[in-house]
């Protein structure tokens, strides 16, 4: 691709970071939001310039362009565009885990865990799963160029699912006998703000990461709308009405889902998108009121179940077009579903011990009483909204 252009896509892709944040300040509650912006920013921070350092490392180590490692930084690193998109790839994880974890985690411990799933559990992930599924050995039909990016996903999202489950429920969720209460979000306005960047940024970042950039923004629009609207019919059929939010999350699903397909196969990105409306609304309920996973931002569902199946659209690239790979296609279609499992597994694993390992240390969960009356004023004697600001600051009385 034309560096330029790359650059623009790249750029265009850090949309997803702001769409995501946007997103979360939207549906944590009104006495949380200038913590999430605050730590959305620390994070993005911490991120870029530890992804650089690590850039640079890897094209010092990895100098050889035939090894698979040099393959790697020779894509990814030789240009300000490559670097843009490997940021981007970077940022997801930071997204999906503090939206998880939202009104409740401690900073140095999001901070933590944040980046040692990014640097070093997902890239460990991203080749285990590579060489799963025969991007590496070339044992299997070749994925294309979207590998890390799915990869990305499905780690971000599962490590937002198990770190929200690890760290527990936000105080007043769940009740004793194991029901659910309904805690509004802070600005469904704001929310719809960061799905509509969502809706530009996650196109872009698969189109600069693979290869047809206008095959892949349609399929991105068709999945999205197929999924929405399938989405709208199960939950009217289900409760004679359609959750107004559900949609969104549909769309988001639908977006990744269509991202991730073979560029050459639109109608393949509409039945996927199908697939994903007709189970999103199904799995949200089951892993809130069964699993009790209180994930705040309602982002992590959508995006695994998007990445799930945008892979297997992944795996039928090479089918399309009229070529005629040796594997057969049933068997690529195994190899990246093992794949898919075994980074699902150990993602989870390696949430679940790290967030064990936060939790002995006590850097994982802010005290119940900073909890029930909002970080901002809690963990730094601020309000987001001066109009409801006491006129004394209850946090600084507290830790008298």
């Amino acid at each position: 691709m034309n560096p330029n252009l790359l650059a623009i896509f790249g750029t265009l892709a850090l949309f997803t970071r702001f769409g995501h944040t946007l997103h979360i300040m939207g549906a944590v509650r009104a006495r949380s939001v200038a913590a999430v912006a605050a730590r959305s920013l620390i994070g993005t921070a911490c991120l870029v310039l530890l992804t650089f350092a690590a850039g640079q490392a890897c094209v010092r180590l990895f100098d050889d362009p035939s090894t698979a490692g040099g393959l790697f930084a020779a894509r990814y690193f030789v240009s300000p565009g490559s670097f843009l998109c490997i940021v981007s790839l970077a940022l997801l994880p930071a997204s999906l885990i503090g939206g998880a974890t939202a009104e409740r985690a401690r900073v140095r411990g999001l901070l933590l865990i944040t980046i040692v799933i990014t640097l070093v559990v997902g890239p460990l992930l991203a080749w285990l799963g590579l060489r799963i599924a025969g991007e590496i050995d070339g044992d299997a039909p070749n994925f294309g160029l979207l590998g890390p990016l799915i990869v990305a996903h499905l780690v971000a999202a599962t490590s937002g699912l198990a770190l929200a489950r690890a760290i527990g429920p936000r105080v007043g969720k769940y009740n004793r006998d194991g029901s659910a209460n309904f805690i509004p979000a802070h600005s469904l306005p704001t929310m719809i703000t960061g799905d509509l960047l969502l809706l530009i940024g996650l196109p872009m970042l698969a189109a600069a990461v693979g290869d047809q950039p206008a095959s892949r923004v349609v399929n991105s629009l068709l999945a999205a709308s197929a999924s929405t609207l399938i989405t709208v019919v199960v939950f009217t059929l289900r409760v004679g009405r359609f959750d107004i939010m559900m949609p969104w999350s549909a769309v988001i699903a639908g977006t990744v889902c269509g991202s991730l397909s073979a560029a050459e196969a639109p109608l393949l990105a509409i039945g996927l998108g199908a697939v994903v409306g007709l189970f999103l609304p199904v799995l949200s309920v089951k892993v809130d009121l069964r699993l009790h996973v209180d994930e705040t931002s309602g982002l992590a569902m959508p995006h695994l179940l998007g990445a799930v199946l945008g892979s297997l659209g992944a795996a039928t690239a090479p089918y399309m077009g009229g070529l005629a790979p040796v594997t057969p296609l049933w068997q690529a279609m195994m190899a990246m579903l093992c794949a898919v499992a075994v980074i699902l597994v150990l993602s989870v694993l390696a949430t679940t011990l790290l967030a064990l390992a936060l939790r002995g240390m006590g850097w994982l969960r802010v005290d119940e009483q900073i909890e029930q009356e909002g970080l901002d004023l809690g963990q730094h004697d601020i309000n987001a909204y001066p109009d409801f600001q006491q006129t004394l600051i209850k946090s600084y009385h507290l830790r008298q």
